[in-house]
């Protein structure tokens, strides 16, 4: 009988661990917005009297990334997307 209850213990711990494990909340980092760098400046055409400021973002754009590293080019400025993303508003 004491075994009987110590077996199922055990396999009630297993099937616990066993749920717990895993990646149910698991997101891809392509799904990530990384900010690399944030700016505040005054608008270029701003009056006197308005409070705005120009608030940049820079984003990384990770699927990109992962694209410009496999390609393996020694040198040269060539075209292609960029791997960061630049974002102004207004506020």
């Amino acid at each position: 009988m004491r075994a009987v209850k110590r077996f199922m213990m055990v396999a009630l711990i297993m099937g616990i661990m066993l749920t717990q494990i895993g990646c149910w909340d698991r997101i891809d980092i392509e799904k990530n917005a990384f900010i690399l760098g944030l700016g505040l400046d005054l608008p270029e055409k701003a009056d006197q009297n308005d409070d705005m400021v120009m608030v940049t973002y820079q984003i990384a754009l990770p699927a990109a990334m992962l694209g410009q590293a496999g390609q393996g080019d020694g040198g040269g400025g060539g075209g292609g997307s960029s791997s960061t993303l630049n974002i102004s508003i207004e506020a």
